[in-house]
């Protein structure tokens, strides 16, 4: 989380963050976890609906790449670092797929 939260601040007009709390915490929970941790993106609790989109969940934590349109082009399984987030947002190889 703390390249996440990083690669968001320096990027943050190039894409959008959603965390999303797996383990059935309280909103008031989630707000102290983002404050303890500084985390400025904003997390969401866990939701059916939000589940039935993305399809399972088979590892955490999970990402999802998802275009400007709503298409998922990558699912990556396990903890992104800033050199990946770097890669799936800046490099010019990646702008195709992103923008369409």
């Amino acid at each position: 989380m703390p390249d996440i939260e990083r690669f968001y601040r320096k990027n943050k007009n190039k894409f959008t963050v959603l965390g999303m709390d797996l383990g059935g915490s309280t909103a008031i929970d989630i707000r102290a976890f983002m404050k303890d941790y500084g985390i400025s993106y904003p997390i969401i609790p866990l939701q059916e609906s939000t589940l039935l989109a993305f399809g399972e969940i088979i590892g955490i934590p999970t990402s999802f790449i998802i275009s400007p349109k709503g298409e998922i082009v990558k699912q990556y399984i396990g903890t992104l670092s800033y050199k990946d987030l770097d890669y799936f947002v800046n490099s010019p190889s990646n702008k195709d797929s992103l923008n369409q």
